[in-house]
């Protein structure tokens, strides 16, 4: 069964979803993304899916490049080495 897990990164944060649901919120500290609670989010995910290693990053058009890179690094830390990129439908 595919997981489908997805990082959106915002302009106001982080929208962490598997299966098509949302599984996590978590907004900016003050003008810094928070890498720490994504991190323990997608600690959370590879711990109860430990077969799962996709994951797909999006990002609205406004969003820092670091930040992309940034999130990616999470995945790949995690062992989420299956990293699509994709565009967000506007």
């Amino acid at each position: 069964e595919r997981l489908n897990l997805t990082v959106l990164i915002k302009g106001s944060g982080y929208t962490v979803s598997k299966k098509g649901a949302v599984l996590r919120e978590i907004e900016k500290k003050g003008e810094d993304y928070d890498a720490t609670t994504l991190k323990e989010v997608l600690k959370q995910v590879v711990v109860e899916h430990p077969d799962n290693h996709d994951v797909t990053v999006t990002s609205e058009d406004r969003v820092p490049y670091k930040e992309l890179i940034t999130v990616m690094d999470l995945c790949l830390e995690h062992k989420l080495q299956g990293i699509s990129v994709a565009g967000v439908d506007a």
